[in-house]
């Protein structure tokens, strides 16, 4: 979808979200309901502009002025690639409820089904409804051109679009808006391509292939839009530069074929109170894509993941809520140095899958703090591979399986959580090594409140447990220094190895506050000589640094 023709190599953009392209197809020629001509359309202002009237497609508007649609249009192959072309400043189409049709059918100028990104240049492929776009310059001049952007002060609004490529098309224009429209049956219905701080309010995309498609477009503004049963509700891709910087406040994405927001290969994005309900795949995906922000965005009956963060580093998500997703609340998969605060993953699961709450695979130094998992099928938090991470004050409640799940998983820093009435352990450990975990409480947990199997030389002070089942087991591996409830447990006084009612021995006293107690020189030689077996991370170089690179006070 690329001005040369060209796809980017960004998986997601390989997937082929045509699974309702036939059905978009064959109900071409059903009705299509008036979009309101919305509350601005008898305003004062525009009764005193002079109206210029648009009665036919294959219209190109050159000039400054307020155009109207007197009724509906439709669109032949003779009109050429548009119906309404806008190569001026200072438009305004105002369709008053009409709807523009493409009456050439879609499937005959291009084999969809061998469609997997489509090629939506206004200026090569397929029909628009509506396109803003810059005057077409010959070959001496072009090339200067492609350093700035057509059209600016365009408005668009109150109209519908039926049956084309693209319904409505901004291509390298800026500062422009479309609001109060609707694009149905198109291959894409909104498709924003290098064009920059334009708005896009208030419309709502239907049966569309994609519903809102953002290529190397940067700075523009979704608001209030509406996605219903497209293949894909939004997508943000990459050909050449990305599309960055763009935001998305309180849009709404239903019953997608795919994901409903899906982000590949573009950086420092921000979303704000949006929602993905019911789509077939991801409710929140980034792909390859660094540095975004998700701040109160809902996630809710998904049937894959409610935040799946794939390939993608240094993004934060805060205030979020993933709901009975089918799979997990959030996912990250090889994705390192995010920050998640203040996020809650409820009942997720439901399709049989991990169902975890926090589930984060082969990924490093990432940041989860006051996020809190329950009622989900699986783990509450469960980190498999991961290393050099931080939990800080999270909360695991009524989960199916474990509360905090480390499975061989590295030098993270585990402190101040809480593990409440899970059906198994509080917090489990399986051939995890050299974590720190300190003040952590397991409580009413059904199975064990702290269990360590075959794990070596993890650490941590002021942890306590009450109503589990047993309060700690240390099963296998070696060097283990827990406190729990004032008692310190090792590989050879907990229970699992050691007689089942040990006592501490002198030397295993109540531990200060302060974990640096546990650190010497021999125990930093035994965690190096562990990890190095095992390729894993390397211990601090002082033996008491955290995950997150503070003292643990």
């Amino acid at each position: 979808m690329s001005d040369d023709g060209t796809s980017g190599d960004h998986s997601i953009a390989r997937r082929s979200y045509l699974g309702g392209a036939g059905a978009a197809l064959g109900g071409l020629a059903a009705g299509v309901g008036a979009v309101s001509a919305g509350d601005d359309e008898n305003s004062e202002k525009d009764k005193h502009k002079k109206k210029k009237v648009i009665d036919k497609c294959g219209t190109t508007i050159t000039e400054p002025g307020y155009y109207v649609l007197k009724d509906d249009l439709a669109h032949k192959l003779k009109h050429g690639r548009a119906c309404i072309e806008i190569k001026a400043n200072d438009v305004t189409l105002d369709g008053k409820g009409n709807t523009i049709y493409n009456r050439s059918i879609l499937g005959s100028q291009l084999p969809v089904q061998n469609v997997q990104r489509p090629d939506c240049d206004p200026y090569t492929l397929g029909t628009s409804g509506v396109v803003v776009r810059p005057p077409k310059k010959g070959k001496a001049k072009k090339k200067k051109k492609e350093k700035g952007h057509g059209p600016s002060n365009v408005t668009v609004k109150n109209l519908s679009v039926v049956g084309f490529w693209t319904g409505i098309a901004l291509y390298r224009s800026t500062g422009n808006v479309v609001k109060n429209t609707k694009a149905k049956f198109n291959l894409v219905g909104y498709y924003v391509f290098k064009a920059h701080k334009n708005t896009l309010k208030k419309n709502i995309a239907a049966k569309n292939v994609y519903g809102y498609y953002l290529l190397d477009a940067a700075h523009n503004t979704f608001k209030k839009n509406v996605g219903v049963y497209n293949g894909l509700g939004v997508f943000l891709d990459r050909h050449a530069t990305g599309s960055d910087k763009n935001t998305f406040v309180r849009n709404r994405v239903y019953r997608s074929f795919e994901d409903g927001f899906a982000v590949s290969g573009s950086e420092a994005n921000a979303f704000e109170d949006n929602l993905a309900k019911e789509n077939g795949n991801n409710g929140f995906v980034l792909e390859d894509a660094p540095g975004n922000e998700f701040t109160e965005n809902r996630a809710k009956k998904n049937d894959d993941d409610g935040f799946d963060l794939n390939d993608s580093n240094e993004n934060t998500l805060k205030d979020n809520r993933a709901k009975k997703n089918g799979d997990d609340g959030f996912d990250l998969d090889s994705a390192d140095e995010n920050t998640l605060v203040g996020n809650i993953a409820v009942k997720n699961g439901w399709d049989e899958e991990d169902g975890d709450g926090f589930d984060i695979e082969e990924s490093d130094e990432n940041h989860l703090k006051e996020n809190v998992a329950k009622y989900n099928r699986d783990d509450g938090f469960e980190l498999d591979n991961s290393h050099a991470n931080t939990l800080k004050n999270n909360t695991a409640k009524k989960n199916g399986e474990d509360g905090f799940d480390f499975i061989d998983s590295d030098e993270n820093l585990i402190k101040g959580n809480l593990a409440k009435k899970n059906d198994d352990e509080g917090f489990d450990f399986d051939y995890a090594h050299a974590n720190v975990v300190s003040k952590n409480t397991a409580k009413n947990n059904d199975e064990t409140g702290f269990r360590l199997f075959e794990s070596c030389f993890n650490k941590g002070a002021g942890n306590s447990a009450k109503g589990n089942d047993e309060t700690v087991q240390i099963i296998g591996g070696k060097g283990n220094r827990i406190e729990i409830n004032g008692t310190v447990y090792t590989n050879n006084n907990a229970p699992g190895n050691g007689p089942e009612n040990a006592t501490p021995t002198a030397d295993e006293q109540p531990l200060a506050d302060d974990v640096e107690a546990l650190a010497d020189e021999e125990y930093e030689a035994q965690i190096r000589a562990i990890l190095d077996s095992e390729n894993r991370f390397q211990a601090p170089a002082d033996g008491t640094e955290s995950a997150d690179g503070e003292q643990d006070d």
